[in-house]
């Protein structure tokens, strides 16, 4: 056996992932994913350590998904709430009403709501808005779409509302956000 190879098998075991390896929150996982991609299209002086810190927080978030799969890690998040959060995720232009995400939580509105903002510190409605802002500061940054054609992606019939509640989270109109990124 080469030397390397024996080197691996002789550090700490408990640091090593298992071979197959269940990973249960595929959008944070693509959130680093994108990070690191963003720091290859845009290569600057600190690339190299800003590559470095995100492949550190990739690495991290595997490993900690792995120790939840394994039950070595609490859950961070109650699962009935996290299955609607992952949606929301995955579904940033789509509306779910509060009523069809309790229903699926196998809760009435009130417990759900109730449990949602235990769980993620936002009501269901504040945090559906916050999922689709920032998608929008992605879009803004990253595509060549104008204002307007995210508010219209994003499912906003109001482009006022989509500007207002833009400005609200980010402090910055997104026309301005668009043209600083």
């Amino acid at each position: 056996m080469p030397a390397r190879a024996r080197a691996v098998d002789d550090c700490a075991p408990d640091l090593l992932l298992p071979r197959l390896v269940h990973l249960d929150d595929l959008p944070e996982l693509r959130r680093h994913l994108d990070g690191l991609a963003r720091i290859r299209r845009r290569p600057g002086p600190d690339a190299s350590a800003r590559s470095t810190a995100a492949l550190v927080a990739l690495l991290l978030e595997i490993h900690a998904q792995a120790a939840r799969a394994a039950g070595d890690l609490p859950a961070l998040m109650d699962r009935r709430v996290h299955d609607v959060v992952e949606w929301l995720a995955r579904h940033p232009t789509r509306r779910l009403d509060l009523h069809a995400a309790a229903a699926s939580a196998e809760l009435s509105a009130d417990q759900f709501s109730r449990l949602f903002r235990r769980e993620t510190g936002q009501s269901f409605r504040a945090y559906q808005v916050t999922v689709r802002i920032d998608r929008a500061r992605e879009l803004l940054a990253e595509s060549g779409m104008t204002v307007s054609q995210v508010a219209k992606a994003l499912g906003y019939a109001d482009h006022r509302l989509f500007v207002r509640q833009f400005k609200a989270r980010t402090g910055t109109a997104p026309g301005i956000w668009k043209r600083s990124a």
